[in-house]
């Protein structure tokens, strides 16, 4: 299963396992929310509830940062 990186508006920052984006926003607990269809250039996506940001979330790849 796939991990995602998710950050709560507050800045705190958790990785979850996740099958999709719209399950790693459920599984951190945003029931209500949903979450923006594209992402910026850095891959987080903005997590929307009752009409404010209450977060964002991307995908996790840990080869992201990885030095040759």
């Amino acid at each position: 299963m796939p991990q995602f990186e998710v950050e709560t508006a507050t800045g705190k920052s958790q990785i979850l396992r996740a099958r999709n984006v719209e399950d790693a926003a459920h599984r951190a607990g945003w029931t209500d929310a949903t979450v923006s269809p594209e992402a910026d250039v850095q891959g987080w996506r903005d997590v929307v509830a009752s009409g404010e940001a209450v977060g964002r979330v991307r995908e996790h790849n840990r080869m992201r940062f990885r030095r040759d």
